[in-house]
């Protein structure tokens, strides 16, 4: 488990961002990006298949004007030729649909070559889709024409220590600190750097900090854990890991590493009892990362999200639930009845004692089937399940009166 691609949630790395989202508000007539699965589409297997090395390059001295001295685009070296195609990636990338974003960043760097923002993004396309060579080679372009703007490539440091290359990650996290001195993941990737080439002090120091910033921090947490069970500090270990898997229940590691303690302190029963948990877990775990890394090439894809929610439920993710029920709504096709979508979020919703989310799934239910037996039926059953007598017996009556009974 090492650093994630979580650039696209730090204020600064966005902030580039933030600012072509200006001046593509003037842009609203131009296409949305809409890709599908690249089993069936030739266009997604193309583009899946280009590289970073076909982009065109510019002079070295080509954007050297872009930013100002306080790191903010100048608008009017922004070439508007490739706002089009930024605001279909910014789209595509917002819907998740990383392949349409990719054929949309190949457009802007081709009409306008080592454009930065598009170098940026692109990179963290690349990322997402655990493509670390490309998404390095590009957010390397990226700091030779904005080299003021390093600070921007933590990505580039998580590039860097995927593909086994900690002496890289870490001198790179270490300039994108020195412009963000408190940017959590940095500091995580640092450590864990540190971790990687045997300085554990350092490494503890560095996850200690982090958990000043956000105590919450699961794989802080889980990573200071097994670093102080390295270093034979045991019973300081188990406290910790203990902390992570009320932190992070839903991940296997944190409970795998907590088994690994107790049989170490003699706790054979209790470590053992873990053991199965991590491993039920993670069976789950793995058939859920599949599906989510089907996602990353098919995100339109109604079916897998379905088959998220389920799996997540069964994790016991109440909040990975809802946003896969939420995805999977949004994408359900016109043959897919509305009654038996709602039944599947509601009895998923319940399956994880989320009553109160089920509840407002069956308002939004009789507001949308009024006159639909079937979903009254269900409605009725629901209400007598949770007990709410007054709506059991009104949704009992619609039914009968709907049903001819």
């Amino acid at each position: 488990m090492g650093p994630k691609a979580t650039i696209w949630h730090l204020p600064l790395a966005l902030t580039i961002c933030a600012q072509i989202a200006v001046l593509l508000c003037c842009l609203a007539g131009a296409p949305a990006a809409c890709m599908q699965d690249p089993d069936g589409d030739p266009q997604i297997s193309q583009i899946l298949e280009r590289v970073p090395s076909e982009l065109p390059h510019a002079a070295s001295d080509r954007w050297a004007k872009l930013f100002d001295e306080d790191g903010l685009l100048v608008q009017s070296e922004v070439p508007p030729s490739v706002l089009p195609y930024l605001k279909l990636s910014n789209v595509a990338y917002n819907q998740r649909d990383f392949p349409a974003a990719l054929e949309a960043l190949f457009g802007a760097l081709n009409e306008a070559p080592d454009f930065p923002p598009a170098l940026l993004e692109m990179g963290t396309v690349y990322f997402r889709l655990r493509r670390y060579g490309d998404s390095a080679e590009v957010l390397e372009r990226f700091c030779l024409h904005a080299p003021t703007q390093v600070m921007r490539t933590q990505a580039l440091a998580h590039c860097y220590y995927s593909l086994g290359s900690y002496e890289k990650a870490r001198a790179h996290y270490e300039v994108v600190l020195e412009g963000v001195p408190e940017s959590v993941e940095a500091l995580r990737g640092l450590a864990l750097c540190y971790h990687r080439i045997g300085i554990n002090e350092k490494a503890l120091e560095l996850l200690d900090k982090v958990l000043e910033l956000r105590p919450e921090h699961a794989e802080a947490v889980t990573w200071k854990a097994q670093i102080l069970f390295e270093e034979d500090r045991v019973e300081e270990a188990l406290a910790v890991a203990e902390n992570a898997t009320k932190i992070d229940p839903f991940t296997p590691r944190p409970w795998y590493l907590l088994s690994q303690i107790l049989f170490d302190l003699g706790q054979e029963e209790r470590a053992e009892q873990i053991r199965e948990h991590w491993r039920q877990l993670d069976a789950l775990t793995q058939d859920v990362r599949a599906v989510q890394a089907q996602l990353l090439y098919r995100p339109s894809e109604y079916g897998l999200y379905v088959r998220l929610a389920e799996l997540l439920s069964q994790v016991g993710d109440l909040d990975g639930t809802r946003d896969a029920l939420v995805a999977a709504t949004s994408l359900a096709p016109a043959e897919i009845s509305q009654v038996e979508l709602y039944k599947f979020s509601i009895d998923l919703l319940l399956s994880l004692d989320d009553v109160e989310g089920a509840r407002v799934l069956a308002n939004e239910m009789e507001e949308a089937c009024p006159e639909d037996a079937e979903a009254w039926n269900f409605l009725r059953l629901f209400y007598g399940k949770t007990k709410d007598t007054e709506r059991y017996i009104q949704a009992s009556e619609k039914y009968f009166r709907l049903a001819g009974k």
